[in-house]
């Protein structure tokens, strides 16, 4: 199963399956120790600062990966910096003495990350995508691809429990119309996304 429709040359991202998914997750793509699964890690002692990139592993069409980053180690809902969903991958910064709760999927170093090369910029899968890199700025529609409320994020550069800097968040049922500028970082769950015009 691909996550990413319009993709190119997706046996480039793992020499062994043709999923995207699998692909990401692969010996292509990132070497056994700097991969973290569930669980809770502290920044600088059992992870090191830097991008990562939040992974869905599962073959489920409505199945999710899930984080958050804690500001510190008191458990209580203000300590919560950040907190995450995607279907397929999402990008995210995480700084020293932040702690990284992983519930659901994986997280690798963004250096090891395979990034999606896109054909088109029609019935563009879930994800998060970098406005000027991955697809051009402009006016996108999104509609939803299944029973559960899809939702969007806009944030103005890499999430993080610092600097979660959000232009825009909004929850649709059937679709929703939204402009892209140059260095946004856009993340939407339980849609697809399709450029209607460019700037």
């Amino acid at each position: 199963k691909s996550y990413i429709s319009n993709t190119e040359n997706i046996n480039d991202l793992t020499q062994s399956e043709s999923s995207l998914s699998e692909g990401i997750t692969g010996s292509n793509n990132t070497n056994p120790s700097s991969k973290f699964d569930i669980g809770t890690y502290k920044v600088g002692k059992t992870i090191s600062a830097g991008e990562y990139v939040l992974i869905n592993n599962s073959t489920s069409d409505q199945s999710r990966a899930e984080l958050e980053i804690d500001t510190d180690s008191l458990g209580q809902f203000s300590s919560i910096g950040l907190s995450m969903k995607t279907n397929s991958f999402a990008y995210f910064l995480l700084q020293d003495n932040e702690y990284l709760v992983i519930e659901k999927g994986q997280v690798i170093p963004i250096d090891d990350f395979v990034r999606p090369k896109l054909t088109s910029y029609q019935s563009i899968s879930s994800g998060m995508y970098i406005v000027g890199e991955d697809i051009p700025s402009g006016e996108y529609e999104l509609k939803a691809t299944n029973d559960k409320k899809a939702q969007y994020t806009i944030y103005k550069e890499i999430p993080s429990s610092k600097d979660a800097i959000v232009y825009s968040l909004d929850y649709f049922d059937v679709n929703t119309f939204i402009t892209l500028k140059e260095g946004d970082y856009i993340l939407y769950l339980d849609s697809e996304m399709s450029l209607i015009s460019s700037e």
